[in-house]
């Protein structure tokens, strides 16, 4: 008669990790406090370049508006259709990083200095402000200075002047057009 063959039993691990649920809660507390220490030292590097991108926008729509200004006579677009306006001298459609809406820019011109000729605005051009990150979001959004936005950290945001330099500035010293 023949023996029967051991069967076959696959290895022992060598450790065995037993967690009680109390150590998984600890551990689980220890992660979240860690995460909420350190959320803030990563979420201002992400402001920041909220910030430099939206600057950027706003200098590449200064400039636009501006060399539109110099193909027609130094005279600025029209506030119902400046965006568009600007459109051959830029080439691609500007939009906020920190705007969900697909179809929103948040830019906006001053009205006050709709289809007015350079000369005539009044010097100095870098105390006049033309374009303006705006709480209305239709592409050519023309409002007025309190629809100023501030959409970025203590309420700043980029404003644009009529001499094409651009600057982030606090909507509580969003400076009156001349």
């Amino acid at each position: 008669m023949s023996q029967p063959s051991p069967r076959y039993e696959p290895p022992r691990p060598r450790f065995q990790l037993k967690a009680s649920l109390t150590e998984i809660l600890v551990c689980l507390a220890i992660v979240g406090i860690l995460y909420a220490i350190l959320f803030p030292i990563f979420a201002q590097p992400r402001e920041r370049a909220s910030q430099s991108y939206c600057l950027s926008n706003g200098k590449q729509l200064s400039l636009a508006v501006m060399m539109y200004s110099q193909d027609y006579d130094e005279y600025l677009p029209l506030a119902t259709n400046w965006y568009d306006a600007s459109y051959p001298y830029r080439k691609n459609r500007l939009r906020c990083p920190r705007l969900s809406d697909p179809n929103g820019i948040g830019y906006a011109m001053d009205e006050r200095l709709s289809g007015r000729s350079l000369d005539k605005i009044g010097a100095p051009h870098d105390k006049s402000p033309l374009l303006y990150e705006s709480s209305n979001f239709t592409p050519n959004a023309h409002d007025a200075v309190t629809s100023f936005a501030g959409r970025h950290t203590n309420q700043t945001g980029w404003v644009g002047f009529v001499d094409g330099h651009v600057k982030m500035l606090q909507k509580a010293n969003y400076p009156p057009c001349k």
